[in-house]
């Protein structure tokens, strides 16, 4: 055999050997590989939608439980409990108690089962802080932040003047100078949803 034979057999002997051990050699991944393969696609969009879950699932509830509750007193609740929590009231008319305490008028109506039908504070003086919060509308708040926060409400222009209603949430927002002046929460209207206030809690 010639030496020209010999030195291409040995040439291609050669190349199968690099050949192999290239293919033999492990693959590397790079970052850059991993977030654009498809698992990584899909990983990414079900933590996504399992937070966006986790934050309506949140406000479905606080706003479930404000339906029916301000503060201490909830809708429903009789008297002996209402004056277990907040003592005897100071004034008593026509199946109504107020309560006068801390810089605040809080007045509770019955209906004529003898059980809470409608809570409602008002502030002597707006830096108080003494009424409760409503799913963070305060005392003194600005009708934006309302709407900022549940959303816009279900009156009509004019009365958007004085007053923010959301029969969804049965409560009203009593307005003095564009400003919170009282909070009053009633039985809710069923026939309503709350969808359109949990939604806008999560949505920026």
């Amino acid at each position: 055999m010639s030496e020209g034979s010999q030195s291409s057999g040995e040439g291609q002997r050669r190349r199968r050997r690099r050949r192999s051990a290239a293919k033999a050699k492990p693959q590397t991944i790079g970052l850059t590989d991993v977030v654009r393969s498809r698992a990584f696609g899909w990983a990414l969009l079900g933590i996504t939608v399992l937070i966006a879950l986790g934050l309506v699932w949140t406000s479905w509830r606080q706003v479930d439980a404000a339906r029916s509750r301000y503060g201490e007193i909830a809708i429903g609740m009789d008297g002996p409990t209402v004056q277990g929590l907040l003592g005897s009231p100071q004034a008593e008319a026509d199946r109504e108690w107020q309560f006068r305490e801390s810089g605040r008028t809080l007045r509770i109506a019955f209906g004529a089962n003898g059980k809470v039908a409608m809570i409602s504070c008002r502030e002597q003086d707006l830096t108080a802080l003494a009424c409760p919060d409503f799913l963070g509308v305060r005392i003194g708040d600005g009708a934006a932040k309302i709407t900022d926060l549940l959303g816009q409400d279900d009156g009509s222009p004019e009365d958007r003047r004085t007053q923010l209603a959301y029969s969804a949430l049965g409560v009203r927002f009593a307005l003095d100078q564009e400003k919170v002046a009282a909070i009053t929460v009633a039985h809710h209207d069923r026939a309503a949803s709350p969808w359109p206030v949990i939604l806008s809690r999560v949505l920026p």
